[in-house]
């Protein structure tokens, strides 16, 4: 009988580590942003139990949750582009996100994701930001990943693209990888899939114009990923279990990272019994 070894992602938690005092936020200048933030966000956790109350129904539920996390986000937003705008450097930014998002920020001991993250870009006099964050909709309201491009038009900053839906209620995952052409990124997203034991991977362009996805969502069931780096994936996958021997063979594999999909280069089997002795 085959062994299923399940490990569950609580992604919805809110964070305590690394909590910002009000003394921080008001100094930071994120207050005003907070403020409305926050309250937006306790109306969309609040649309989830008005129906299990019985006064709304699943699909009002999730069209008024919707709507506020739509506008939390835009908040968020504005507060980004206005650090951008008084010239904000990669660290105040992503301080800026974690401020606006107190208290529903991702709890960064659950480890499930790297975020956030502010990456800068240069092409020619062009520059901008690729701009990678999650939020926290709540226990009963799925999560919210972005990655955003972010541009400067002689002064006037503005998210001008967005990637990420495919990541929402799953942890979230960005590094940037080698391999693109001059001028251009290449950022690679992967994270557990939500309530399963698959691993996903994405590859974004950032073009200085606009993120394309250069391939689709890719899923590994039953998979962990072991590391992400110089242009390589390593993952530890279950094959199958052996119940005569009573134990589990796996396999890690060895992926390049290209423009056309994870190529693999290298592979070992290895095994695992089901009740190890001592």
């Amino acid at each position: 009988m085959m062994i299923l070894r399940v490990t569950f992602v609580l992604l919805l938690t809110i964070g305590t580590h690394g909590a910002i005092s009000a003394q921080a936020l008001q100094a930071s200048g994120c207050t005003p942003f907070n403020r409305r933030f926050t309250s937006l966000i306790k109306k969309a956790r609040d649309a989830d139990r008005q129906r299990r109350l019985g006064k709304l129904t699943s699909a009002q539920s999730y069209e008024t949750w919707k709507v506020y996390m739509g506008h939390a986000l835009t908040v968020l937003e504005d507060a980004i582009g206005q650090q951008l705008a008084r010239g904000a450097q990669t660290a105040e930014v992503e301080k800026t996100i974690q401020c606006v998002e107190q208290p529903y920020v991702v709890d960064p001991g659950m480890h499930v994701t790297n975020t956030p993250l502010a990456i800068p870009f240069r092409q020619g006099t062009a520059r901008g930001y690729v701009i990678g964050f999650m939020v926290a909709g709540g226990s009963y309201s799925p999560s919210v990943a972005r990655l955003e491009l972010w541009t400067d038009d002689r002064g006037a900053w503005s998210r001008v693209s967005w990637v990420g839906a495919d990541w929402d209620n799953c942890s979230f995952n960005i590094i940037l990888e080698p391999g693109a052409k001059p001028g251009r990124q290449w950022i690679l997203l992967y994270g557990q899939m939500a309530s399963s034991t698959a691993r996903g991977f994405q590859l974004i362009e950032n073009t200085g114009k606009t993120l394309v996805s250069l391939w689709g969502l890719v899923k590994f069931p039953r998979t962990v990923v072991r590391s992400v780096t110089n242009g390589k994936v390593v993952v530890r996958q279950e094959v199958r279990d052996d119940d005569q021997k009573k134990e589990t063979i796996y396999e890690v594999i060895t992926y390049g990272i290209t423009a056309s999909g994870l190529h693999k280069i290298a592979s070992v089997k290895q095994t695992e019994p089901w009740f190890p002795h001592g």
